[in-house]
C-alpha cells in the first residue's frame, strides 16, 4: 500500500510529478502531459513548478535537487534520486491534515479528546474535525482495513498497516516517535536470547519501528486476541527471560499478555530474526509448511530440473520456508521490487523458473486462499526467482549451457575470458577448457574446423558488443534446450 492518498491535494500532484521524473530515463516530463493528467491550467502549472522547487530547496540536498525548464515546455529534474523522493514524501506526509488525523485515530484517540489533541498540536479546529470525519471512508477506499495475506485479525491488520506506513515513509530518512528510541533500544536488548548477533541496519530499523507501533497501539487500547498455542513458538526458558526483561522495560499499568508475546514472536519468525524448531514450525505455521512442500514437489517434478542432491533440496526448502513464513505471518505488502518491467530480464535468463513460478503464484488464491494483486505477484515472482537462483547450482538445470574457452595464446588469455564469464553466472553456464559432446558454444581466437558447436571468435579483447552477441547466443541456446524438453 502506498500512502500518498494522505497528502494534501497540491502536494500529491507535486509528488506525482517528482515520481515521474525520478523514474524517467531522461528525467524530463512535458508540461502538456502534466496538464492533461492533472487537469491543470497554465497558472496552476507555474504554481506547481515553483512549489516543487521551494520544497526541494528545504532538503538542502547534495548535489542540489531542483527542476528547470531550459527547453520550453519541458521540465527537467536534477538530483531527484529515490532517496530525495523519499525525503520529500515525508515532508508532504508530515504537513498533511489527514496524517495528523490519522495519527490521532490510531495512536492517541483513547488518551486524548479531540479538543485536547487540537490544543496540544496547535491545530485548526475546523480542519482537524473535517479530516477526522473523512479519514475512515478514505482508508476503506484504499483497502487499509482489508485482510493482508492470511491476516484477518482487525488489530493485527491495523498494526501491520501502521508498520508499513512508518517503515516505508521514515526508514533511512528520519526516526518516527524519537521519544521512544531509548525504550525501543532496551526492548531490542531484551531479545538477545533469541537473536543470532548484531542486526544489520535495515533489520535494526525494522525492529525499532515494530516496537514503537506495538507499544503505541497497546497504550491506545489496541489488543491482539488469539488462543493459546499447543506448541510454544519459543522454548520456555528463553521466553521467560525475554518476557521478564520486556515487562520490566515497558513498565506498563496493564502488563502485556501472552497473546501479545506470541504476536512478537510471530513477527520475529516471519521477518527472519529467529528460527523456531521444526516441530514448532509444523504445528504453528502449517500453511507455510504446505506451500513450501507444494513448491518443492512442483520444482523437483519439473522437466527443466535434473536430479538434485539432498544438499540442494535442503537449500531450496530453507529459502522457500522463510519466504512462506513471511508471507503467512507478518506479511508487509511490498513497495519495492514491484516493477513489472524488470521481470522480462529474469524471464529471458531463467525461462524454466519463470514458467514454474508463474504457475505456482497463479494457483495461490485457490491453494492457499490468498488474494494476489499485481504488485504482490511481481514481488513474489522476484522472491521465488531469487530463492531458486541462490539455492540451485547451474549443474542441476536442464537449460545449462556448456561453454568451452580455448585461446591459442595460452592459459593467460583463456583464464582472462573464463574469469570475465563470471558476469554470466546467472545464465547457468558450465565453463570448461576442453571440447566434448556437451559443448554448446566454443570461444577462441581462431575457428576450429573439428568443433561442431557454434563458435565465437575473438582476436582482440572482447568489446561490449562482443559480450552482447555472446549473451544472445546463450539465450538462444537455452531456449532451444527448453523447447526440446517433454511437456
Amino acid at each position: 500500500m502506498h500512502f500518498q492518498f494522505l497528502f494534501n491535494h497540491d502536494d500529491s500532484v507535486c509528488y506525482a510529478v517528482l515520481q515521474h521524473l525520478s523514474r524517467s530515463a531522461t528525467a524530463t516530463v512535458t508540461k502538456t502531459a502534466i496538464a492533461d493528467e492533472f487537469g491543470l491550467t497554465g497558472y496552476q502549472l507555474n504554481k506547481t513548478f515553483d512549489a516543487i522547487n521551494a520544497d526541494l530547496a528545504t532538503l538542502k540536498a547534495t548535489p542540489p535537487a531542483y527542476l528547470d525548464e531550459t527547453t520550453k515546455g519541458v521540465w527537467a529534474g536534477h538530483g531527484i534520486t529515490s532517496y530525495q523522493l523519499q525525503r520529500i514524501g515525508l515532508v508532504y506526509l508530515q504537513r498533511s491534515a489527514l496524517y495528523i488525523a490519522f495519527e490521532y485515530r490510531f495512536l492517541y484517540s483513547e488518551q486524548y479528546t479531540r479538543r485536547e489533541y487540537v490544543a496540544a498540536n496547535y491545530l485548526s479546529n475546523a480542519g482537524f474535525y473535517r479530516a477526522v470525519n473523512e479519514l475512515d471512508q478514505l482508508l476503506s477506499a484504499h483497502g487499509f482495513f482489508s485482510p493482508v495475506g492470511t491476516t484477518n485479525d482487525e488489530e493485527a491488520i491495523i498494526r501491520l498497516r501502521l508498520f508499513q506506513l512508518y517503515y516505508a515513509m521514515y526508514s533511512g530518512v528520519s526516526a518516527p516517535f524519537p521519544e521512544l528510541d531509548e525504550l525501543a533500544g532496551a526492548l531490542t536488548q531484551a531479545l538477545a536470547p533469541l537473536l543470532a548477533g548484531p542486526l544489520p541496519p535495515t533489520q535494526a530499523t525494522k525492529l525499532t519501528i515494530f516496537f514503537k507501533v506495538w507499544l503505541l497501539r497497546w497504550q491506545n487500547g489496541g489488543r491482539i486476541t488469539a488462543p493459546a498455542r499447543q506448541v510454544p513458538l519459543v522454548p520456555a526458558a528463553q521466553a521467560t527471560a525475554v518476557e521478564t526483561a520486556i515487562q520490566a522495560a515497558v513498565n506498563l499499568d496493564v502488563p502485556l499478555t501472552a497473546a501479545e508475546f506470541d504476536y512478537l514472536y510471530s513477527f520475529l519468525i516471519g521477518q527472519g530474526f529467529y528460527t523456531p524448531s521444526a516441530a514448532s514450525l509444523q504445528a504453528n505455521f502449517p500453511l507455510a509448511a504446505k506451500l513450501t512442500q507444494d513448491f518443492t514437489q512442483q520444482l523437483l517434478a519439473h522437466p527443466a530440473v535434473s536430479a538434485t542432491s539432498d544438499q540442494d533440496q535442503q537449500a531450496v526448502t530453507q529459502a522457500l520456508q522463510q519466504l512462506h513464513l513471511q508471507f503467512t505471518t507478518f506479511f508487509v505488502p511490498p513497495t519495492t521490487f514491484i516493477d513489472a518491467d524488470q521481470v522480462s530480464f529474469f524471464r529471458d535468463l531463467y525461462p524454466s523458473f519463470d514458467v514454474l513460478i508463474l504457475e505456482f503464484i497463479h494457483g495461490l488464491p485457490e491453494s492457499a486462499g490468498i488474494p494476489v494483486d499485481a504488485a504482490l505477484q511481481v514481488n513474489l515472482y522476484f522472491s521465488y526467482m531469487f530463492a531458486l537462483i541462490t539455492a540451485l547450482p547451474p549443474a542441476v538445470m536442464a537449460d545449462r549451457v556448456y561453454v568451452c574457452v580455448d585461446f591459442s595464446q595460452g592459459t593467460l588469455y583463456t583464464d582472462y575470458v573464463i574469469r570475465s564469464l563470471g558476469a554470466f553466472t546467472q545464465a547457468n553456464l558450465i565453463v570448461t577448457r576442453a571440447v566434448d559432446a556437451q559443448t554448446d558454444i566454443y570461444i577462441s581466437d581462431f575457428h576450429a574446423t573439428q568443433v561442431a558447436a557454434p563458435q565465437v571468435i575473438w582476436q582482440d579483447p572482447p568489446t561490449p558488443t562482443d559480450w552482447s552477441m555472446l549473451a544472445d547466443m546463450i539465450l538462444t541456446c537455452k531456449r532451444a534446450k527448453l523447447a526440446a524438453l517433454p511437456d
